[in-house]
């Protein structure tokens, strides 16, 4: 996916990873599958336009997060590794920790250098949007895979997560203006990947912004993980 899958880990900022915290990060960064380019309004063309089903939505139907790869450390966690920049410590527990690091959030042009304890990881596209757009219809094991999928997770400020909360790019839009377009390449792949719907405002606005600021935008596009089997 563009943008929120771009590879954030490493040195990218002074040094002072310990071992354990490189190890674990690259480890993060190892998950990726092959994907290839392609037109964001292509994919947005095979996108179902559809009225959205309001009612029905309880957060608890998506389970997370777990720690799909029994790796010791949750999805939350993974992202973090993912996500950091430089300065990142782990405690040396086995239940991977983060002590400090440094994460920049591109929704609002923020960095973050500390504890993560000031960072949400938001799901790009809302788990109450996923619902609406077909989710409802799922059963647990794929809710409980979308909802841990790293590919359409990244790590922000609270502050903008919450101003988001479950709106469309039709309600709601990154303020930062640089990533605008990485956005809604974001959000139409995860719709796409996971065949969810588009409703009309929405599809919309989305095809507005591909005949203008966005045009040509491509997609790195990867089909959905499978939904493991949890008995």
């Amino acid at each position: 996916m563009v943008g929120l899958l771009a590879a954030c880990g490493g040195s990218g900022r002074d040094g002072g990873d310990n071992a354990f915290a490189r190890s674990r990060a690259a480890s993060a960064h190892s998950t990726g599958s092959i994907r290839e380019q392609v037109h964001a309004v292509d994919l947005l063309d095979r996108l179902v336009v559809a009225g959205e089903r309001w009612n029905g939505y309880d957060r608890d139907l998506f389970v997370h997060w777990t720690d799909e790869d029994a790796d010791g450390c949750d999805t939350r966690r993974e992202v973090l590794l993912r996500d950091a920049h430089s300065n990142l410590r782990l405690d040396d527990g086995p239940e991977c920790r983060i002590v400090t690091g440094v994460w920049y959030s591109p929704y609002d042009d923020a960095w973050v250098e500390g504890s993560p304890a000031g960072l949400h990881i938001d799901h790009v596209v809302p788990l109450q949007e996923a619902w609406d757009s077909g989710a409802h219809a799922w059963d647990p094991g794929r809710r409980r895979a979308f909802a841990n999928d790293p590919g359409g997770l990244a790590a922000v400020t609270a502050g903008i997560n919450t101003a988001k909360g479950a709106d469309d790019p039709a309600q709601w839009m990154p303020p930062n203006p640089h990533h605008r377009c990485a956005y809604i390449a974001s959000w139409i792949a995860i719709k796409f990947r996971w065949e969810l719907t588009v409703d009309g405002r929405e599809a919309g606005y989305l095809r507005e912004l591909l005949s203008g600021e966005c045009r040509g935008l491509t997609v790195g596009w990867a089909s959905a993980p499978t939904a493991p089997d949890h008995g």
